[in-house]
């Protein structure tokens, strides 16, 4: 059995309402992409579970506003 076949995932991520996470638990969170990165680079994984790893963590990606819009935002 697959990575890819036992975590069933969406292929983007739903915003949640009501949920809650510490600064800790991001933290952690953090750190558990960053092992799956370095687990990735190091060919730890098959190339389906590659492809759901990477998905995976593209889902906790956060575009960062573009300067306009942020100089926008503060007036």
């Amino acid at each position: 059995m697959s990575l890819e076949e036992s975590i069933p995932m969406p292929k983007k991520a739903e915003p949640a309402t009501g949920i809650f996470i510490t600064f800790d638990q991001a933290k952690a969170v953090n750190v558990l992409i960053a092992a799956a990165q370095v687990a990735q680079k190091a060919g730890a994984f098959s190339l389906n579970d590659a492809s759901a790893v990477y998905d995976a963590t593209q889902a906790f990606r956060v575009e960062q506003p573009k300067t306009e819009e942020v100089e926008d935002m503060a007036s």
